[in-house]
């Protein structure tokens, strides 16, 4: 199972931002969708958030998209995935994005979309115990700003 780090783009805010930016220029008067596509694309480029991809996740019974600050290949449940902090962007860009997004709470862990669990069916590929490694997981010392991140990490 993979569990994303991060903040969901909410479709109102994905809209109003991409209407705020001017983002339909050539006045084709873009569909939701498009604007909505059209401000994720112009916020990543923005903050230069090549590295942090915008994935699509469960957030209970809902799909979002969510703006990836960490991911954990390994953690089975929420409670068990862990923060890298070598992984994570700059402390100064994910408080960007944060303005950006207007989100009101911390980033939160939410269920990736890998095609092996819906929340109407549950896990559709039960996970075969395996010893798969994505790097080790741990919250790393402070040489990242590990300080600044406190209010946001489990510990």
């Amino acid at each position: 199972m993979t569990w994303i780090f991060g903040w969901p783009l909410e479709l109102e805010r994905a809209i109003e931002y991409a209407q705020e930016q001017k983002l339909d220029r050539s006045g084709t008067r873009m569909d939701e969708t498009q604007l909505y596509l059209a401000a994720a694309m112009h916020i990543m480029q923005k903050l230069y958030l090549y590295d942090w991809p915008l994935k699509a996740c469960w957030d209970g019974k809902r799909m979002k998209s969510v703006f990836a600050l960490c991911i954990d290949k390994k953690a089975r449940t929420a409670e068990e995935a862990k923060i890298r902090m070598s992984r994570m962007p700059p402390y100064e860009t994910a408080l960007k994005l944060a303005g950006v997004l207007q989100a009101e709470d911390e980033p939160k862990w939410y269920r990736y979309d890998d095609g092996t669990y819906t929340p109407w069916r549950g896990e559709l590929y039960p996970p075969a115990d395996s010893d798969e490694s994505d790097g080790p997981r741990c919250a790393e010392s402070n040489s990242r700003g590990y300080s600044q991140w406190r209010g946001w990490i489990r510990t």
